[in-house]
């Protein structure tokens, strides 16, 4: 049985630096491929006292936890362009082949006054019977994450294991719909300009080549500035703008994606946190927050988030998912 020998990431620095003296952290962990758990504890505090937790339970207990990295390159700076690769220390129990399903990644930077660190990133999984397999941050339009002192954790899917088959799925048991998504934006630090255009595209992610559309909305708010400390909302469903289907029901919802696109034909970087909250017609409602910081640049060109969103909990009406990517 082949068993995981080697985690490595590649950072891909593009359009802004990383400064010397800011610490890059990185944690990889393993997930199922739709939201029965939730995922939580994704800054860099929380996640060293949980790899910390789970290296004390021995190897019969389930560690979600791969890999990790502390204070990638010290006293290093990532050149804009740039590219470098890094081992990770692997957790100290056996990861057979078969015990990864959906890995995914947390970055998390400590700025020592303020830097902003444009950057993309491949993971390689390497096991030792010389498979291995890759994930990049680049797909669905995501060209570029954008880590500052006010937004400093990342967290992102990889690609599914392609060397197992899938466990099944459980879902709930329920002919409960999808009736209605709020999506809203709360703007701090930096506006969003009235000519920036907001696109909005919110996906059931099925599995690594499928998915369905749940909203997709174009220039959402056309116009409108969103000035600092301000916070907009847009409705999708009755009483607002129109849903991708009618008919999505709770029990088919696998992974929800939410990718949130900019585009402006000058320049501008718009702060922003978010929440979306999904409404179905059983009365249940589930969010996912998250913060980004969008810098736009150049006639056409835009910067994309991807965020999942849980919506099955810990038994509870609400799940939450961490600070997400720009």
């Amino acid at each position: 049985m082949a068993n995981l020998s080697n985690v490595a990431i590649t950072f891909n620095t593009h359009g802004d630096n990383k400064n010397t003296d800011t610490i890059v952290h990185v944690f990889v962990k393993n997930r199922s491929v739709d939201t029965f758990r939730s995922v939580v504890g994704t800054d860099y505090i929380s996640n060293l006292l949980s790899f910390q937790a789970h290296e004390l339970n021995g190897p019969f207990e389930i560690n979600p936890y791969l890999a990790m990295g502390q204070n990638l390159a010290p006293n290093f700076e990532f050149e804009d362009p740039s590219s470098n690769t890094f081992n990770l220390t692997m957790r100290s129990t056996p990861i057979p082949l078969e015990e990864i399903v959906l890995p995914l990644v947390d970055v998390n930077i400590l700025v020592n006054d303020e830097d902003t660190w444009i950057f993309d990133y491949t993971v390689r999984f390497t096991f030792d019977d010389g498979r291995s397999f890759e994930s990049s941050s680049i797909r669905d339009g995501v060209t570029g994450i954008i880590l500052n002192q006010g937004n400093r954790n990342h967290w992102g899917i990889c690609a599914e294991n392609p060397f197992i088959i899938l466990p099944p799925r459980f879902p709930p048991q329920t002919d409960a719909v999808l009736q209605q998504v709020c999506l809203e934006f709360y703007t701090y630090d930096d506006n969003k300009n009235d000519d920036t255009k907001l696109n909005v595209h919110i996906v059931n992610r099925l599995g690594p080549s499928s998915s369905q559309d749940i909203v997709v909305a174009n220039d959402i708010l056309s116009g409108q500035e969103f000035e600092e400390g301000t916070t907009k909302r847009v409705l999708f469903g009755p009483g607002g703008l129109p849903l991708a289907s009618s008919g999505i029901r709770l029990q088919d919802i696998v992974l929800p994606v939410v990718f949130i696109n900019i585009g402006q034909d000058d320049e501008d970087r718009w702060i922003f946190d978010y929440q979306v909250t999904y409404t179905f017609s059983n009365g249940q409602s589930f969010s996912s927050v998250g913060q980004l910081s969008v810098r736009v640049i150049g006639i056409g060109s835009g910067c994309s988030a991807q965020v999942t969103s849980p919506l099955q909990g810990e038994g509870e009406g609400e799940a939450r998912t961490p600070d997400e990517e720009a």
